[in-house]
């Protein structure tokens, strides 16, 4: 998912991108793009991808080891993103241009039901670990939603800020973290009772999250500032800025290891920080425009949609190389995987 699938996000960023630059203390080009986080998941090695296309309003399924597309699902105006159920059997697609939820059947590959009303504008979703709920932040109404999947029907909502764009949840399926642009702060919230644990105000504009295996610390993209910030998951405290490269776009954590992946969308490239020193290692070329990237579950191949180039490059880990480039449908910006 990419910042061009966010007006509002969108709207604030052009306006600090713009500013950046008169003061002569800004890089890179300014964006008219939408701001947003990048939708993240996880599967063991290969497994079934699912890649959302907002060129085309269709998601792609994706056999991980071969390559090859295995289903072209019409879905509802404007996907961008999307998340798996617990147990694999559904895929909730955001549709950010309608304000609602497409849910296909991961057995049949096609949707199933009628769409379910979210909001104005869903931007990002996660599952509980547990198989209870889906959670989706709409950052034009500014809420946290969730949706049951035992009924696909949507559940309790509560106000969580204005612009919220990114999410997160801990392996216990006990905490969630939102990330609000307009308020530029990071939220905790009780994945349970949907009330707030704790608030705090971020250094900089925030957009995507991710949060490491361990639940203990957040990483939060700063588009605009070219950076991610480390953020200590108990006291939301940021106690890092890591410099990544021009408008960081999508960040994923690996599981089982101990590296950050940050797609940089001007650079072309996926920069990769060693989580233990908070430091870069290496930057790997992609395709043109990468955004949305997640992660296999073992944590050996990353995923990384180039939305331009309309492709995905598979990347495999242990020697930080792209191993294989997908072609996929127009404007990449979403991938989920079971």
């Amino acid at each position: 998912m990419t910042r061009r699938d966010f007006p509002l996000a969108a709207a604030l960023l052009a306006g600090i991108l713009a500013a950046s630059e008169l003061a002569g203390c800004g890089g890179g080009s300014t964006s008219t793009s939408a701001a947003g986080p990048t939708p993240t998941g996880s599967s063991s090695s290969g497994g079934i991808l699912y890649v959302t296309e907002g060129g085309s309003n269709t998601t792609d399924a994706v056999d991980g080891t071969t390559g090859k597309i295995i289903a072209t699902i019409p879905v509802g105006k404007g996907p961008h993103g999307c998340t798996a159920s617990s147990d694999g059997s559904q895929i909730f697609v955001l549709d950010n241009a309608v304000g609602d939820v497409s849910v296909i059947n991961s057995a049949t590959q096609a949707v199933v039901g009628s769409p379910i009303a979210i909001g104005s504008s869903p931007a990002q979703s996660v599952t509980n670990p547990n198989g209870s709920k889906i959670y989706v932040v709409d950052e034009g109404s500014g809420m946290l939603a969730t949706i049951d999947p035992s009924t696909d029907t949507k559940g309790p909502s509560v106000s969580i800020g204005n612009v919220p764009i990114g999410l997160a949840i801990n392996a216990s399926g006990t905490t969630l973290y939102v990330v609000n642009v307009a308020d530029e702060d990071v939220v905790s919230v009780d994945a349970s009772t949907l009330a707030v644990i704790s608030h705090a105000k971020l250094p900089f504009v925030p957009d995507g999250v991710a949060l490491n295996a361990a639940g203990t610390s957040l990483y939060i993209l700063n588009y605009s500032g070219g950076s991610v910030g480390v953020v200590n998951a108990a006291t939301l405290a940021t106690v890092a800025t890591i410099p990544v490269g021009t408008e960081p776009d999508g960040i994923v954590v690996q599981p089982h290891g101990s590296n950050v992946y940050v797609a940089i969308q001007n650079d072309d490239v996926v920069t990769v920080i060693n989580s233990a020193t908070n430091t870069l290692i290496t930057k790997i070329p992609v395709g043109f425009d990468p955004g949305a990237i997640a992660a296999s579950a073992d944590g050996s191949k990353v995923y990384v949609a180039n939305f331009s180039a309309a492709t995905v490059s598979v990347i495999d880990t242990s020697t930080n190389t792209v191993t294989q480039t997908i072609p996929v449908g127009l404007g990449p910006d979403g991938i989920c995987i079971k």
